[in-house]
C-alpha cells in the first residue's frame, strides 16, 4: 500500500521507555493474526470477529500513546509502535496521515490493510492529545486500501481521499469503494462523499484513477445481453469533481466505450422477442432479407457466450443462439451488420456439431 504523508515525519532521539503492557499487546496482536489466517478458510464470522480485535489493539496502541503526549504523541512515535505490532505478525499494511502540518493536536489518521484470502482496509481517525485522546471515526471495506492526496476545502480543513480495491476478474472488473473525508472541526471527521451513495448496487470497476481534486471511475454499463469476462463490451468513464461549495463531488462528465455492443444487443432484444411472438412486421426490420428470415427457427434463444466483432471497417459481429430441439439444443451463428445507424441481421447459419 501506498502511504501518504501530508505531515513530514521527524526521527526522534531519547524517547521514553513505551508503556508497561506494550509487548504483551505486540504478543497479543500476533496471535490473533495468526488465528485470522487460519479462520479465513473455513469460518469466515470468527474471522471477522478478529479482524474487529485486530483494530481494537490498533487502536489501543495509538490512543495510548496520544493520552500519554509529549514526544509519545507524536506521529513518528505512533508510527514506530504501529509497525513493531505489524511486524509481529506480518500481516498488516501501514498508512499513516496527519492532517496538520503545524498543529500537534490535528487528527492522526491510520490506513491499514489486513493481508488474508479476502484482504480487509480500515481507516481509522483519531483526535484530540491526552485525556481527550480519542477515536473519533473509523470506516472498513473488504480490499486493499490506499490514501490519495485531496485539496483542503474553502474553510481550509484537510481532507483526504481512500480507495479500497476488492476481489475480482479482467473485465469484470474489481469491486470498488471510494470515499473522501474533512478531517477536522468539531466532529474530528466527516465523510464528504462516497461512492457507494452514488452506485448503491455496488461498482466493480475496470479502471480508477484519483489525482487531486478529481476522481476518474471505468466500470462496465449495465445492460440486457452483458456477460461476465467478455472483451469490448460497453463501459462508462466516470469524471468526478468538487464542487464549487466544497461538500461532496458531482459528476462533471461521462464517456462511452464501445458503445456498438450496448447497441446491438438492445437490437437482439427487440429480435428475440419478435421471433417468438411471430411479429413478421418487426422481423422485416430486422432481417431485410427474406431468405433469412425464412430460414430462422421459431424457437431461437440467445446464447451466454462471448460474442465475435468482426475487424474493423466490416462493422459485423456474430452473435451465438441456440435452437430448442426434442434431442437438445443446437447452436446458430448469426452475423450482425450495422448499417445507417441500426443493427440488422444479415446471415443465420446452424453450426455443425
Amino acid at each position: 500500500m501506498r502511504a501518504l504523508t501530508l505531515m513530514a515525519l521527524v526521527g526522534l532521539a531519547g524517547l521514553a521507555v513505551p508503556p508497561a503492557d506494550a509487548a504483551d499487546r505486540v504478543a497479543r496482536f500476533r496471535a490473533l493474526g495468526l488465528a485470522h489466517g487460519a479462520a479465513e478458510a473455513g469460518d469466515p464470522a470468527a474471522a471477522a470477529g478478529l479482524a474487529d480485535e485486530l483494530l481494537a489493539l490498533v487502536d489501543a496502541e495509538v490512543l495510548d500513546s496520544l493520552r500519554t503526549g509529549g514526544p509519545f504523541a507524536s506521529a513518528a512515535f505512533v508510527r514506530e509502535q504501529l509497525e513493531a505490532l505489524g511486524s509481529a505478525w506480518g500481516g498488516m499494511s501501514l498508512g499513516l496521515v496527519a492532517a496538520g502540518r503545524r498543529d500537534p493536536a490535528a487528527p492522526l489518521v491510520a490506513v491499514l490493510g489486513l493481508a488474508g484470502a479476502t484482504p480487509l482496509g480500515s481507516v481509522r481517525v483519531y483526535g484530540g492529545r491526552g485525556e481527550d485522546a480519542r477515536l473519533v471515526a473509523a470506516t472498513t471495506h473488504p480490499g486493499r486500501p490506499e490514501a490519495h492526496a485531496w485539496p483542503a476545502g474553502p474553510d481550509g480543513a484537510a481532507r483526504l481521499a481512500v480507495s479500497w480495491t476488492g476481489a475480482g476478474a479482467p473485465h469484470t472488473g474489481h469491486r470498488l469503494w471510494l470515499e473522501i473525508w474533512r478531517l477536522g472541526g468539531a466532529a474530528g471527521a466527516e465523510p464528504l462523499w462516497r461512492s457507494a451513495e452514488v452506485f448503491p448496487a455496488g461498482l466493480a470497476a475496470t479502471g480508477v484513477r484519483v489525482r487531486p481534486g478529481e476522481i476518474t471511475i471505468r466500470y462496465a454499463a449495465s445492460y440486457e445481453g452483458w456477460r461476465a469476462g467478455c472483451a469490448e463490451q460497453t463501459e462508462h468513464e466516470d469524471v468526478f469533481r468538487g464542487t464549487t461549495a466544497g461538500a461532496g463531488l458531482r459528476l462533471a462528465s461521462r464517456r462511452v466505450l464501445n458503445p456498438w455492443h450496448r447497441e446491438l444487443h438492445e437490437a437482439l432484444g427487440r429480435f428475440f422477442r419478435a421471433l417468438g411472438a411471430g411479429d413478421r412486421r418487426a422481423l422485416a426490420t430486422l432481417v431485410p432479407d427474406p431468405r433469412v428470415r425464412d430460414r430462422l427457427p421459431a424457437r431461437l434463444a440467445a446464447e451466454g457466450a462471448c460474442d465475435q466483432r468482426e475487424p474493423a471497417g466490416t462493422g459485423a459481429a456474430l452473435v451465438a443462439a441456440t435452437e430448442a430441439h426434442g434431442d437438445g439444443l443446437h447452436a446458430w451463428s448469426l452475423r450482425w451488420v450495422r448499417r445507417s445507424g441500426a443493427w440488422q441481421l444479415t446471415a443465420a447459419t446452424p453450426v455443425l456439431q
